[in-house]
């Protein structure tokens, strides 16, 4: 491929590449806002328990003993066996009535342990249910994180090496033109141009410039090769860190590589018109 196709893939390759790190953005967005949620939810998650029954229930006996507690018969000499009839059968309802509210007590205490014990049960399965949905939803973040994070590696690299593949067909083209008294710009955006006649000031640019595009090839060469270092070195080292979190079980459930480093992205103003060579012209 020309410099000029490569310079198009460049610039293809650089917009899905800031693409693919919006998406990792959103995604940590997305994580953030789960995870203040289920904050917010575990405030006041206790179930609130309804006593009002049991506490009725007691004033109804406080109630209850208050009014039919028996008293005792003032003694009189006129006593006889009606009276103490009388008295056995009230002493039998006191036992019967005081049997009774055990009876109900019993029963009361029964329905509250119940009642309890559903409640716990409750809570106890409501906290598996959002146990299970928060490690369901963290395993399809991590997913989709890995798959976002490789595909960013990926255009990464492949925008280094399309540059790499650019700086080396560029040289070589500018070297042509050189070679035949070609004149290298010294400001960007970089071209070379040729002149119809020489002067002898610009038969000494001429010679100056094939030295100044070599030492230009060699930066930019050097450049891409620490760019592909640092992007390598980045990712072992992300998967190296996320490793020790999950053998320490403190694994970051916002642990996302989000920052979008270009690397010392090549700047293609200029160089993407078809032609980027002036032929022909005077100085």
């Amino acid at each position: 491929p020309s410099a000029d196709e490569l310079s198009r893939s460049l610039a293809a390759i650089g917009s899905e590449r800031r693409e693919a790190n919006e998406r990792l953005k959103r995604l940590v967005e997305s994580r953030a806002g789960r995870i203040s949620n289920h904050a917010s939810a575990r405030v006041n998650k206790t179930p609130r328990v309804d006593h009002a029954a049991s506490a009725t229930v007691a004033d109804e006996k406080r109630s209850e003993h208050g009014m039919t507690e028996p008293t005792e018969p003032r003694p009189t000499a006129r006593d006889d066996d009606a009276s103490k009839s009388r008295h056995r059968r009230m002493f039998a309802g006191l036992l019967g009535t005081l049997k009774q509210s055990k009876t109900k007590n019993d029963n009361e205490k029964d329905v509250m342990a119940k009642r309890k014990s559903i409640e716990e049960a409750v809570v106890g399965k409501n906290e598996e249910i959002s146990r299970e949905l928060r490690e369901a939803q963290f395993k399809a973040f991590v997913e989709k994180r890995d798959v976002d994070e490789k595909i960013k590696f990926d255009l990464d690299m492949k925008y280094k090496e399309t540059e790499k593949a650019f700086i080396e067909v560029q040289y070589e083209e500018w070297k042509n033109l050189i070679s035949a008294g070609g004149i290298l710009t010294t400001t960007e955006p970089m071209l070379v141009y040729t002149l119809n006649t020489h002067t002898p000031e610009t038969q000494a640019k001429a010679k100056t410039s094939a030295a100044r595009l070599e030492h230009w090839k060699t930066q930019q060469l050097e450049r891409i090769e620490n760019a592909i270092n640092t992007i390598i070195r980045r990712r072992e080292e992300t998967a190296a860190r996320r490793e020790k979190a999950r053998t320490q079980g403190e694994e970051n459930g916002e642990d996302v590589d989000v920052e979008l480093e270009d690397h010392e992205e090549l700047t293609l103003e200029g160089l993407e018109d078809e032609d980027t060579t002036m032929i022909g012209g005077e100085e």
